[in-house]
C-alpha cells in the first residue's frame, strides 16, 4: 500500500478489475440478496528475502479478486 501513497498522502491506487460487479439475486420482503466480486489490478507479490526491508517485493502480473455474498439487507 506505501507506493500508492505519495508523500503528501494522495493516495494513486490501482484500478479496480473488470470483474468487479454487484447482483441482486432477490428482494422479498423489502430485503435483498446476492452477491458482489471486488479486486484491483496490482503487482504481483514476489517472495520476501533477508535483506528486503526498503525494497519493494512486487513484481507486475497479479489481479486479486474476492467474491462476497449478501442475505437479507434493507432495501430503503
Amino acid at each position: 500500500m506505501a507506493s500508492y501513497v505519495d508523500e503528501s498522502l494522495m493516495r494513486h491506487l490501482p484500478a479496480s478489475s473488470p470483474n468487479c460487479k454487484l447482483v441482486i439475486e432477490k428482494v422479498e420482503g423489502g430485503k435483498a440478496s446476492g452477491y458482489f466480486v471486488m479486486g484491483t489490478m496490482i503487482q504481483g507479490l514476489k517472495a520476501v528475502t533477508k535483506g528486503d526491508a526498503m525494497q519493494e517485493t512486487f513484481t507486475d502480473g497479479f489481479s486479486g479478486e474476492i467474491k462476497c455474498t449478501f442475505t437479507n439487507v434493507p432495501v430503503y
